[in-house]
């Protein structure tokens, strides 16, 4: 009976030893989970944070470029033409060739007007004091004045409240689009529509040029997409591109609202 009663007490006790350890090892489990768990959530924290510095570094960079030709532009350039203006509206007043030098006079003056536009277009910082649609449309009636397109337009005066940072970069991307058109697309017709959702902010930009293989292009309307999809991609946007060769390109940008951001910038 003795015998038995040792037996019994040694189970108990090496279960107890067993139950403590199992309990141990789980505390250790625990600890080393929720270490884990903090430690990745710490990497996040620093990549989301890394993400944020390079945005801001490279919207500074450019714009940093984009005031540099801004401002050669109306330093060198404007300046020049507006010596010649003057120069001609002093000739034209003595009288000689009177009605060609008016003509050169007023394409001279129109050349600076366009010139000023151009450089205000760089400008994305001042350009933007309106209100993202107004830059928008800005640009669209610069290409309305080329005559080379017909434009339809969908998107006047609405009211967007987004980051300053974030309404540059979709500017940005709002350009590069319409440079492949330029360039690349030979398009005669483009239409540009700015809308909403509840959700989100759509910017839709169409054209029926020659388009493009989306699978095996390697050539400049490639970059040109990349370089839309990493802006779109910094700012947390999302951006699709629709194209066939023939079938002309349809770039659409989805930027999803923030509840919380009430700095009015498409005022």
């Amino acid at each position: 009976m003795q015998e038995n009663y040792s037996i019994i007490i040694g189970i108990l006790i090496a279960t107890a030893f067993v139950s403590l350890f199992a309990f141990m090892l789980l505390l250790l489990l625990l600890h080393y989970s929720r270490k884990k768990q903090r430690l990745i959530y710490e990497r996040e924290l620093m990549e989301e944070k890394y993400r944020r510095e390079l945005e801001q570094v490279e919207r500074e960079v450019q714009e940093h470029t984009f005031q540099m030709i801004a401002q050669d532009i109306h330093d060198n350039v404007g300046q020049q033409l507006s010596l010649v203006k003057l120069n001609l509206s002093i000739l034209s007043m003595e009288q000689v060739h009177l009605t060609q030098l008016k003509e050169i006079r007023d394409q001279v003056a129109e050349a600076i007007h366009q010139l000023r536009q151009i450089s205000m277009g760089y400008q994305g910082d001042r350009l933007l004091e309106n209100g993202l649609s107004a830059g928008i449309e800005f640009l669209v009636e610069q290409i309305q004045k080329t005559g080379k397109y017909q434009v339809t337009w969908k998107g006047s005066g609405l009211t967007m409240h987004i980051n300053p940072n974030h309404a540059l970069f979709i500017y940005r991307i709002f350009q590069e689009a319409i440079q492949n058109i330029i360039r690349h697309a030979e398009a005669t017709e483009v239409a540009i529509e700015l809308s909403e959702t509840e959700q989100l902010y759509c910017l839709r930009v169409r054209d029926n040029g020659k388009g493009f293989d989306m699978v095996n292009n390697v050539g400049k309307n490639g970059l040109g997409v990349r370089s839309m999809a990493q802006r779109a991609m910094l700012i947390g946007a999302e951006i699709l591109t629709e194209t066939a060769p023939g079938r002309g390109t349809t770039i659409t940008l989805k930027y999803k609202k923030i509840s919380d951001d009430n700095t009015g910038i498409g005022r």
